[in-house]
């Protein structure tokens, strides 16, 4: 990967991460049963349903059985969308340094 650049997968993963962290936290309140009627909740626990693949959609019963595989496989995934929103950005920059720019 000669376009690789790092400084985006790691914003890009440490973002994720984050969003990852808050929207487990609204997935734990709405399934609590208190402030579940939140939009904004709402939208972040379905948000939660999402960043859980590929690892926990995959091979999730093995990774719910302990909590370390369970934030283990949260882990990868976010580097998974680190590495795909890196690509998808390094795919731009080329095209935009080629000359063929969206129109």
């Amino acid at each position: 990967m000669k376009y690789f650049n790092r400084k985006v997968f790691i914003t890009a993963s440490m973002i994720t991460g984050l969003l990852v962290v808050i929207s487990m936290f609204s997935t734990l309140e709405a399934q609590s049963g208190k402030n579940g009627s939140n939009a904004m909740m709402k939208l972040l626990a379905g948000l939660f349903n999402v960043l859980r693949f590929p690892a926990h959609t995959v091979i999730g019963s093995a990774v719910e059985s302990s909590t370390l595989l369970f934030c283990a496989g949260l882990l990868l995934n976010c580097l998974f969308y680190g590495f795909i929103y890196e690509r998808v950005y390094s795919f731009f920059q080329r095209r935009r340094q080629n000359g063929a720019g969206i129109k």
